[in-house]
């Protein structure tokens, strides 16, 4: 059995439209993968460029143009594999780049030079995304597809390429793509993911822009080895791996009465627990550190995932895990190559607050499913719109975003602490020299109480005083 698609419809006009330019233009297919089955939710072609066209009332208007290539064979393998670093920082955990497509006049897949591009391109770009483990670049499957919408015909055909097998022996075999409506029931899973669990980590370093950057890292290794044997409820249950997920909604649904309640879409709420493991006898290799400081992580992450309507329990525990992951890793991506160096080396603040990115959700506009963005302090979601058009071809409101679903961060609570902090520092030599004296008091007060306690032994012993009266 060969590999089936199911595509959404909606995304079939989309594509018509961008065959109106000339040339070849091509994209990115992103989607969710399930054995042999792909589910795609959108098409995301290749980052637009700005060009000066004349204009009948102005001679200097700006236009949008989508980039193109005379021939297949020119397409910049570079630009695509950046596009599409750039787009997986955007998607839900479960959902992959699952390949490329094409619009061009022609049927590429019976050309002679077209499908050694096509190859090369995908091999290149799975290539790329397996780099950043963090960011599960690449989709379970290794086979990726490769579509193709002939300008002219306005015909369609998709091919699939098995990267596992050797390269001498790889070839484009035939898939089933289908346009269609509601390609599937998304299911939705949130979770969140609290950095209360993760421990303190020492800065030893006195240059800390560095050393902030690798503790960072650690923080994202420590995430990962944790997320990854945490154990998973949903919906407060320990679930079997292979049930479907969607179980216990219809079970539940059983217990309602009415017809309106087949019609609610079920929210399943997936809870971490860690395990706590022994900590082995290190006792002979303890050292002394001296430090300048530590770094604390406070705070939780939102995550949201959807997987198609016969997702097993075991798929929906993965998405989550990886988008975890995903989003954790390209916060703190962007955090580190925001740093300044006035902004980390700060002698005069005892508590520095370092915020990465929150997160921001676009709904697509044809189906259930949710891409992510993430905004600094201070940045507005109109920047979050200019990078929907730029990567996703998506042009969308400011009202269609999310922009609640994570709360933003209360930076007085943690100047509170430094000036608690601060405050201490001021009257720790008044607080040190109090101290002192008290300690002098406390040191003669016990001499007197021994000579008084060594004249009142002698006096018993001797009988001294009488002694001198008798004389």
């Amino acid at each position: 059995m060969g590999r089936s698609v199911i595509c959404e419809e909606k995304l079939l006009g989309d594509l018509i439209k961008l065959s109106k330019t000339n040339g070849f233009t091509s994209g990115l297919i992103l989607g969710q993968s399930s054995g042999a089955k792909d589910f795609v939710v959108h098409l995301a072609r290749t980052p637009l460029q700005l060009t000066i066209e004349p204009d009948a009332k102005d001679n200097s208007s700006l236009k949008e143009t989508p980039k193109t290539w005379n021939n297949v064979t020119d397409i910049e393998e570079k630009e695509l594999v950046e596009h599409a670093k750039q787009v997986t920082w955007m998607l839900p955990g479960g959902m992959w780049v699952l390949g490329i497509f094409t619009i061009g006049p022609g049927d590429l897949f019976n050309e002679a030079l077209a499908p050694s591009k096509l190859k090369s391109v995908l091999t290149k770009l799975t290539k790329c995304l397996s780099v950043d483990n963090y960011k599960y670049g690449n989709s379970p499957s290794t086979e990726k597809l490769a579509f193709h919408l002939n300008s002219d015909s306005k015909k369609y055909s998709c091919r699939c390429l098995d990267l596992s097998q050797p390269q001498a022996s790889q070839t484009f075999r035939p898939v089933d793509w289908k346009f269609q409506s509601n390609c599937t029931k998304w299911l939705q899973v949130d979770c969140h993911y609290d950095f209360e669990q993760l421990s303190p980590h020492l800065i030893t370093d006195s240059n800390s822009t560095p050393m902030v950057k690798k503790l960072l890292k650690e923080i994202l290794d420590q995430s990962s080895i944790m997320i990854s044997k945490a154990v998973c409820t949903i919906d407060g249950e320990i679930r079997n791996g292979t049930d479907s997920l969607e179980v216990t909604d219809k079970k539940k649904k059983g217990k309602t009465s009415g017809n309106k309640s087949t019609k609610e879409e079920k929210t399943f709420e997936v809870n971490l627990y860690f395990q706590n493991e022994e900590v082995p006898n290190i006792s002979d290799s303890l050292q002394v550190v001296d430090t300048t400081g530590e770094l604390r992580c406070v705070g939780s992450l939102s995550c949201r995932v959807y997987l198609h309507q016969k997702a097993s329990v075991e798929e929906a525990v993965k998405a989550i895990k990886e988008d975890i992951i995903r989003s954790l890793s390209s916060r703190l991506e962007m955090h580190w190559d925001s740093l300044v160096e006035d902004e980390v080396e700060s002698p005069d603040e005892l508590v520095v607050l370092h915020e990465p990115p929150r997160r921001v959700l676009i709904p697509l506009p044809y189906c259930k499913v949710a891409f992510s963005d993430y905004l600094f302090p201070g940045e507005d979601a109109s920047e979050t719109l200019d990078s929907l058009q730029l990567l996703l071809g998506l042009k969308l409101n400011e009202s269609s975003l999310l922009k609640d679903f994570e709360g933003q961060s209360d930076p007085n609570q943690y100047y509170e602490l430094n000036r608690h902090s601060s405050s201490y520092e001021r009257n720790k030599p008044r607080i040190l020299k109090d101290s002192q004296v008290n300690s002098q008091l406390i040191i003669t007060g016990m001499i007197i109480a021994a000579l008084i306690l060594f004249t009142s032994v002698l006096i018993q012993l001797t009988g001294w005083p009488l002694s001198i009266f008798r004389s």
